[in-house]
């Protein structure tokens, strides 16, 4: 990818799967990363660093924003926000208090994290930010109402924020992935469960008949985070095999 070498990377929830992934990728184009995630991770990757945190707590959000300003010595060139969770019991009833849960985790952090770090993204030279969504967010699939309400209001969030932070020279895009098998994933649970099934699923749901992997989201990611991408911003990239082509 053109111009990532040497950029300064934060990305939130990447202690595993697709966070980590993206994070990895990142080092593997010679960038500083700094990850985050609630259980202590320790890296040995070069140029990496960790910071435990809780991104729905607005204090920790501060905290991670002085450490990351003094690792990155005040300037940030790429933002991901890749904290959130589907995993919730489907069901037409959610107390209010599972409502906000749901919607602190995966909305809320994201767009107060993205708040905070505005003022260190307008340092950089060809700052950007990319939000990992889901295709729950796009249309009606049985997910967990909740949480694809929460998704569906992030999109539209980058989409009106792109507007006014162009301005600033920042772009921003969201990426909705589809089914994603990694260690630890509701997919890799549902084939443990009942790999017939989910084959079954598979070949009726998703035109293209696989399931994606953790790179699939990472190239796309690196994609617009470089100069390759620098026309592109308030998009919504979907990543699901054609599955709600």
């Amino acid at each position: 990818m053109k111009n990532l070498k040497n950029k300064n990377v934060l990305v939130t929830g990447s202690s595993s799967g697709i966070g980590l992934e993206i994070g990895k990728s990142f080092l593997q184009n010679d960038c500083n990363v700094v990850f985050t995630g609630r259980n202590k991770k320790n890296l040995t990757y070069k140029n990496s660093y960790f910071f435990k945190c809780d991104l729905t707590d607005d204090n920790h959000i501060k905290s991670l924003f002085e450490f990351t300003n003094k690792i990155f010595n005040r300037k940030l060139d790429i933002l991901i926000c890749n904290l959130g969770s589907g995993k919730y019991k489907p069901s037409i009833s959610f107390s209010k208090n599972k409502w906000l849960e749901i919607y602190n985790l995966n909305f809320f952090s994201t767009v107060l994290t993205i708040q905070k770090f505005l003022g260190l993204l307008e340092k950089s030279k060809n700052p950007s930010i990319t939000c990992i969504s889901s295709i729950c967010g796009n249309t009606s699939l049985g997910c967990p109402i909740p949480y694809s309400t929460a998704k569906a209001s992030l999109n539209h969030y980058v989409k009106n924020l792109s507007k006014h932070i162009a301005k600033k020279n920042i772009r921003i895009n969201s990426i909705s992935p589809g089914n994603i098998l990694f260690k630890g994933s509701t997919w890799e649970k549902k084939i443990i469960e009942d790999s017939n099934y989910v084959k079954d699923y598979i070949e009726k749901n998703v035109p293209l008949n696989k399931i994606g992997t953790p790179k699939d989201i990472s190239e796309m990611v690196l994609y617009l985070s470089s100069d390759s991408s620098k026309f592109i911003t308030g998009s919504n990239i979907v990543i699901d095999g054609g599955q709600i082509a």
